[in-house]
């Protein structure tokens, strides 16, 4: 078999595997029109199995049925029947399209069986048959936009995988003496340890949230909103500027996003598209691009006189973000850009060092949000919230005429759930890495809540880069100060530890500081109430 029809058989195989009925339903849709050319769908119902769509023929004028499943037997297919003549529908044709792979013997005497018991045709299309229709060249946004198989994403296997590199790891610093090494430290997973945000955007429930919470009498469901999420305000908005307060887990938020969708488009595993669509992902998985603005301002000439062009950003990205082997997928990504098939990421607007360099990156971007090239592809923006409270970094979105400001989602703090889930899965993901802990980390996790209740602690215990360091703190000294000025020195000390020596030294001599004014700045910057 060859490599695309073994990619194009485990996509079927993850349909059914993950049961996503109505994505399949879609696919065979147009599979059977291509098969029957004359038929026009005409609708799609519930039929109780999710899985039953109307055809028409709009030149003979026969009924033609359309019958979809994940799975395939004759007595599937004789239950929607009998389901179409209980509803009074008079069919000429039964087109089954199922992912299971059925032999012609099979077909033929299903077919039969069927003629005898109905009195008209049954056609089957099997996973054979899906399999050589998909094959074809002029069904390949079919692979793409519904089993994910993309001729330009499979070849960016050696970016995905540096992009997935970059993103899944989180350094244990503190707990392992090596921590300073990323080559031999204990590095945590961050799809385990990872928990979703909140922003301070509000939606009304759905349907099916206020059935959930129709058993609580106390609760008033018709006027009651809940936030929205971080995923949410991305999948909603296609021009997004996602603020929040130092530590508030912006960069780990696109860490986490990134690392889900190239392991998706990576692996074709929907278990990490799924990740993402139970916190309010939608559409196809993008691929990921992200461009550091602190490292674009380096980039730039003194003279910024002249207005950034369009392609200023990705010239940037392609001559300094990706190294000499991974250049050879620009064009690639270029395409997929252009096609609105990628989530372009501009990191740290904050982080531009001088207020000209801000005015000519916030333009840089705005030209390349609407570029004719460039716009059918989505934009996320990330920013302190202090930052982008005045005028001067606000963002329009040039691609309307009315020219309306990026959309903005600022980033709340974790609530009391969120922060104890935080410490079941902490503690969970040590064990994984030290066996030893197994039979401690459920007891480690709630005194590391109880801990974190205290009142000088509590406040802080919300923000996720404190709340991480806290954990970690406790991690490694069994125990958790109460005093906040202790915990913040053990922070101090674990974030020095953490940062590679060399580097460090090299700061401090350009700076003539000496250590213990470098670990004062430090303590500043995770202290920092803005």
């Amino acid at each position: 078999m060859s490599d695309r029809r073994l990619q194009i058989q485990r996509a079927l195989e993850n349909l059914k595997s993950n049961e996503r009925a109505a994505e399949f339903e879609s696919l065979a849709a147009h599979l059977a029109k291509r098969r029957h050319p004359s038929l026009v769908v005409t609708e799609r119902k519930a039929d109780g199995g999710e899985d039953l769509t109307s055809f028409v023929a709009d030149e003979q004028g026969r009924r033609i049925r359309g019958a979809v499943s994940l799975t395939g037997t004759l007595e599937k297919i004789r239950k929607d029947a009998r389901r179409q003549r209980k509803l009074g529908v008079q069919s000429d044709l039964l087109v089954f399209v199922t992912t299971e792979a059925i032999s012609n013997l099979e077909v033929g005497e299903w077919c039969r069986k069927f003629r005898e018991e109905f009195g008209y045709d049954l056609a089957v299309l099997g996973q054979a048959d899906l399999i050589a229709e998909l094959e074809k060249p002029e069904n390949e946004w079919l692979c793409a936009d519904y089993l994910g198989i993309d001729p330009l994403v499979a070849a960016l296997g050696s970016y995905l995988d540096e992009v997935i590199e970059r993103s899944d790891k989180l350094l244990l610093a503190g707990i392992d003496p090596k921590s300073s090494d990323p080559n031999t430290c204990k590095r945590l997973d961050l799809a385990n340890v990872y928990i979703g945000l909140s922003t301070g955007l509000r939606r009304p429930l759905r349907e099916d949230e206020k059935l959930k919470r129709a058993a609580d009498p106390q609760r008033n469901l018709a006027t009651e909103s809940v936030p929205v999420s971080a995923l949410e305000a991305a999948a909603e908005h296609p021009r997004l500027v996602l603020t929040g307060l130092p530590g508030s887990g912006k960069t780990t938020f696109i860490r986490h996003l990134c690392l889900c969708l190239a392991q998706h488009l990576r692996t074709r595993d929907a278990a990490w598209l799924d990740r993402l669509r139970s916190s309010g992902w939608e559409g196809r998985p993008l691929v990921p691009i992200v461009v550091e603005l602190r490292a674009f301002a380096r980039s730039l000439p003194q003279d910024l006189k002249v207005p950034p062009e369009s392609g200023a950003l990705w010239k940037f990205f392609v001559e300094q973000v990706l190294d000499d082997g991974l250049r050879i997928h620009s064009d690639r990504l270029l395409k997929l850009l252009e096609s609105g098939r990628a989530l372009v990421i501009f990191e740290g607007l904050d982080e531009v060092p001088t207020g000209p360099q801000r005015q000519y990156v916030r333009a840089a971007i705005e030209v390349f949000a609407a570029a004719r090239r460039f716009w059918a592809s989505r934009v996320l923006v990330t920013c302190r919230s202090r930052a982008y409270a005045g005028e001067q970094l606000k963002l329009v979105d040039r691609t309307r005429e009315d020219a309306p400001r990026f959309a903005e989602a600022p980033l709340e703090d974790f609530d009391r759930t969120r922060i104890q889930r935080f410490t079941e899965s902490w503690y969970r993901e040590l064990a994984r890495l030290d066996t030893s802990l197994a039979d401690s980390a459920v007891g480690r996790a709630e005194q590391l809540f109880s801990a974190l209740q205290a009142p000088a602690l509590w406040p802080h215990a919300g923000r996720p880069m404190l709340l991480t360091v806290m954990a970690n703190v406790h991690a490694r000294n069994d125990r958790l100060p109460q005093e906040r000025a202790q915990v913040y020195a053990d922070m101090v000390q674990i974030l020095v530890e953490s940062w590679d020596i060399g580097p460090r030294r090299r700061l401090c001599r350009a700076f003539g500081m000496t250590t213990s004014f470098f670990e004062r700045v430090i303590l500043f910057c995770v202290s920092d109430p803005a």
